[in-house]
């Protein structure tokens, strides 16, 4: 009797708590038919879904499906030595689920092979768990905040969206190349002070340049040039720097000592004259001689290493003649005087006797002006003399013509006279 009244009372009061029970499903918007699984795809690396009728705190997950979980927000943290995922359920139609469920993960990386089965131990609310995707590792350096929202559809679909929040720090960074540092120099010998330019050939992505120049100079331009004044070989380094790093290059730059200059000489022949005057020039200069400059003083130049100039007018002139070489240059000079040219001389002379016997001995005495550089006799039998006063003796009686030609700056004049032999 009194298990039959135990049981008509248990079964009194089930039927409510049935009723119950349904009615709650009913507003929840869930069936007592095996429902189908619910999937949540969460972006970009953690995917989600969920079971109701399942309440185990372990939950198989299936490497096609990824991470277990019935939420609408999911917030995934790297710090220090752990990793964890929450799970805050508020999405409609899972009102009740109000508490978080965290798991933990491994301290450094987690991933999930395709082919095997992952346990995920929750320790909170049941119908939801959580676990990484077959893709996804974790690892205790990197950091992520994905925020997401679902919401559970009457048709029984869990969808997932990040919210327009959502922030993403990046794990890694893609290096750079380094950059590759090259130039040349010109000259890269001679003599001092030498003075040489830079010019870059380097190349990939470069913030700054760093020039060395092996005697204390310095430069960070793109195409430097530099003096060195010393005699000495000097290494010059060029540094390049990039997102990518550092990079060098190396070239030795060779200062001789400098050359004692040369010492300029010339003879001029003659320095004086009448115009027109020619006048020869030869340089007697000393040493390491690689350019000549003649200046004649009437405008006139040359750059050959002995030369000839004609001086149309009578003046004073001054020419110098420069020689150039490695260790510098030096000057000499002399003074060329031009005369006017001068009148013509005038010829004249004395004969005597001019008459006698043969054979007859003459004098003939030069009377001639003006400026004379030459003299020719011709005494009229065949012979000639080139003396201002000569003498000549007719052999053969005869009438003669004695003639004076005289030769100055200035022309030529003639005088003559007559000579009688018997």
């Amino acid at each position: 009797m009194w298990r039959k009244r135990t049981s008509s009372l248990s079964f009194l009061v089930l039927i409510p708590l049935l009723f119950g029970i349904i009615l709650c499903a009913s507003q929840m918007g869930l069936s007592f038919s095996r429902p189908s699984v619910l999937n949540v795809t969460v972006e970009p690396r953690l995917t989600a879904d969920y079971r109701p009728w399942e309440q185990s705190l372990f939950r198989q997950v299936k490497p096609e499906l990824g991470t277990q979980a019935a939420m609408d927000q999911l917030v995934a943290t790297g710090v220090g030595a752990s990793t964890q995922i929450a799970a805050v359920p508020t999405a409609t139609g899972l009102s009740s689920l109000t508490t978080p469920t965290v798991a933990t993960l491994a301290p450094t990386v987690a991933t999930l092979s395709p082919d095997e089965a992952t346990q995920a131990a929750l320790s909170a609310t049941p119908f939801a768990s959580a676990t990484l995707t077959p893709e996804a590792s974790v690892t205790a350096a990197e950091t992520a905040t994905i925020t997401l929202t679902a919401t559970l559809t009457p048709t029984s679909t869990l969808t997932a969206t990040n919210s327009p929040t959502a922030t993403l720090l990046p794990t890694a960074t893609a290096a750079l190349p380094r950059p590759s540092a090259n130039f040349s120099a010109n000259p890269i010998s001679g003599s001092a002070p030498l003075a040489v330019t830079f010019l870059n050939y380097s190349t990939g992505t470069i913030t700054t340049y760093a020039w060395n120049f092996g005697d204390g100079g310095t430069s960070n331009q793109l195409n430097p040039a530099h003096t060195y004044f010393t005699a000495g070989t000097y290494p010059v380094s060029l540094t390049v720097t990039g997102p990518g790093g550092t990079a060098s290059a190396t070239i030795n730059i060779i200062v001789n000592a400098a050359t004692a200059a040369p010492v300029a000489s010339f003879m001029a022949n003659p320095t004086t004259g009448y115009a027109p005057l020619n006048v020869t020039f030869t340089s007697t200069s000393t040493g390491s001689i690689t350019a000549y400059a003649w200046n004649f003083g009437d405008g006139g130049t040359s750059n050959q290493a002995n030369a000839t100039h004609s001086y149309a007018s009578a003046g004073t002139y001054t020419v110098s003649l420069t020689v150039t070489g490695p260790g510098g240059s030096n000057t000499a000079s002399t003074t060329i005087i031009v005369n006017a040219v001068p009148a013509a001389p005038v010829a004249s002379f004395t004969a005597n006797p001019v008459t006698g016997n043969a054979p007859l001995n003459v004098t003939f005495t030069n009377t001639s002006t003006g400026s004379i550089t030459t003299y020719a006799w011709n005494f009229g039998d065949g012979s000639t003399s080139a003396q201002a006063n000569p003498t000549h003796s007719y052999v053969s009686g005869g009438t003669y013509t004695a003639s004076l030609t005289v030769t100055g700056p200035g022309g030529s004049n003639t005088a003559s006279t007559t000579i009688t032999v018997t």
